[in-house]
């Protein structure tokens, strides 16, 4: 589960400067009219600390580092905000009880958005959540004998947490063969344990297996996006240029270097300079006791810690980053944040095509994924009707679910991009490419790239 989050909370810097910059005289009277109208009266430094703490927790929802975004998520209270924070915080928290696969947590959070935020987009996402996480819990209710036969059908379901219980069973009978390893790191770095998935990809990558050039690849895209060692991303470049993936390491770098980095990490350290900022919200979020957290905190440079600034690990270790399917990534020393967006969002679907990096079953119907994008909707036809569509997901064989539900059987009919879009075709094998036309038949796929088992494919979605 990926991008299913808003980009201006980590980099929108008006609202915060506009109250930040306000005089006194001005507050004031602002506080006077909020007053009048019940509501809570401005506190700009204690504000500014209590958003600052959200986008770090969002910061780190988007690194998938899920329990560290918890830590925050949950130190703040709702009510302290003003809307729409609220929604967002209580969705974002749901959802990354979701990705953890603490479903009841999950429902919690995201039952309250439907009941306090009704007829909104916050309501909407999380409904579909919600049905989301009752698909997974059907899903585990299936009574499949053989743990290796549950963990495909998790997979199937997009339940990385089912699966990786699944294949850890599977394992404590047999050792996995490296399909399943990959399928288990996989669902091990969308569920947030990056350390296990790393060493499992470490495991694939040094053999002369089928998966090593697939598991070197998401080695790269943790050194570089996801807070892995300078080591860990040195040895994967290595390694990829031993296996002929030299394009790869290419497009990785280039993307590195003109995508941008979260507002939020600045403005953390602009907060550290100023002395009287020994106690609030964010002293107590960057005072938290975890190991884990604060070696994330020290990778950025804002830990409370001073003494630990200096290290020459944190040069390039990526935890200012975010995988560039989410549009936030790491500021390497030579980049700047007023690169051409085009360039840059050029660079990130060409990568995203070489590297074919899984995206989750719901990314594209989630209300609140990359608002600024247009999506161009597609259109699959029997030569007779014509139906239009953003999303379409095989979840059953054979059967292909719209963004609204309604289930196609695709069997003989062809399937066409905008004229102005086009269409990103991802496969259960970690694929993706990028295609403007297909044609379902006699069981396969036929596109104007590839040629596909259609038990393979997993989503086509339009752009």
């Amino acid at each position: 589960m990926r991008n299913m989050l808003e980009s201006r909370v980590l980099n929108s810097r008006a609202e915060e400067e506009e109250e930040h910059g306000l005089p006194l005289t001005a507050l004031l009277v602002t506080n006077g009219v909020r007053m009048l109208t019940f509501k809570e009266p401005l506190q700009i430094e204690a504000d500014r600390e209590k958003l600052m703490a959200l986008k770090l927790a969002f910061f780190f929802e988007r690194s998938r580092k899920y329990n560290q975004a918890l830590k925050i998520y949950n130190r703040l209270d709702p009510r302290d905000f003003p809307d729409p924070f609220p929604a967002f915080l209580k969705l974002h928290t749901g959802f990354c009880y979701l990705a953890m696969g603490k479903w009841e947590d999950a429902r919690t959070d995201l039952e309250l958005v439907v009941v306090q935020y009704p007829a909104t987009h916050y309501e909407r996402a999380a409904r579909f959540l919600l049905e989301l996480l009752d698909r997974h819990q059907r899903a585990e209710r299936m009574q499949a004998q053989n743990p290796l036969e549950r963990a495909d059908a998790m997979f199937a379901a997009g339940n990385c947490p089912a699966t990786v219980d699944a294949l850890n069973r599977a394992r404590k009978q047999s050792p996995l063969s490296p399909y399943y390893l990959y399928r288990l790191a996989l669902c091990l770095e969308e569920t947030g344990d990056l350390q296990e998935a790393t060493d499992i990809f470490n495991q694939l990558a040094g053999t002369a297996g089928p998966f090593a050039r697939q598991a070197n690849r998401r080695l790269l895209m943790i050194g570089h996006f996801y807070g892995g060692s300078p080591e860990l991303k040195q040895d994967a470049e290595k390694r990829a240029v031993a296996l002929g993936d030299t394009e790869v390491v290419k497009e990785v770098r280039q993307t590195a270097e003109v995508t941008r980095k979260p507002h939020v990490v600045e403005e953390i350290r602009q907060w550290k300079e100023q002395p009287e900022n020994k106690e609030g919200i964010m002293h107590e979020v960057l005072s938290d006791p975890s190991p884990s957290f604060q070696r994330d905190l020290q990778a950025m440079q804002i830990q409370l810690d001073p003494g630990g600034e200096d290290d020459s690990g944190n040069e390039g270790t990526g935890e200012e980053s975010i995988d560039p399917e989410g549009q936030e990534s790491k500021q390497t020393a030579e980049s700047t944040e007023d690169k051409n967006d085009a360039s840059m969002d050029a660079r990130q679907r060409k990568l995203n095509a070489l590297l074919g990096v899984r995206s989750s079953e719901d990314t594209d119907q989630y209300e609140m994924a990359r608002p600024a994008v247009h999506r161009w909707p597609a259109r699959f036809s029997d030569g007779v009707d014509s139906t239009k569509f953003i999303l379409l997901t095989q979840r059953v064989r054979r059967q292909f679910e719209t963004e609204d539900g309604e289930s196609y059987d695709l069997e003989g009919k062809t399937v066409v991009s905008h004229a102005s879009g086009i269409l990103l075709l991802r496969l259960r094998d970690n694929r993706s490419f990028l295609i403007r036309r297909a044609k379902i038949q006699n069981g396969n796929l036929v596109t104007d790239r590839i040629t596909v088992s259609l038990d393979l494919v997993y989503q086509i979605a339009a752009y």
